[in-house]
């Protein structure tokens, strides 16, 4: 199970960020999840587009 944490310079000092592009760290994805709340912020930055699917995803938020 994945275990969240903050970041800090000391106990994450040797983490680094790649500078590479490759499919294995998700830069062939193009499409991404997002609430209904946050489209009116993100088609200032970004063009939406909407793909109908013949599957429905739903999450429960507690």
């Amino acid at each position: 199970m994945t275990q969240h944490v903050l970041l800090d310079n000391v106990t994450h000092n040797e983490l680094k960020v790649s500078p590479l592009y490759k499919a294995e760290f998700g830069d062939k994805v193009n499409t991404v999840l997002t609430f209904s709340t946050e489209l009116a912020a993100m088609q200032t930055i970004y063009p939406l587009f909407f793909l109908q699917s013949k599957f429905i995803i739903c999450t429960r938020v507690r």
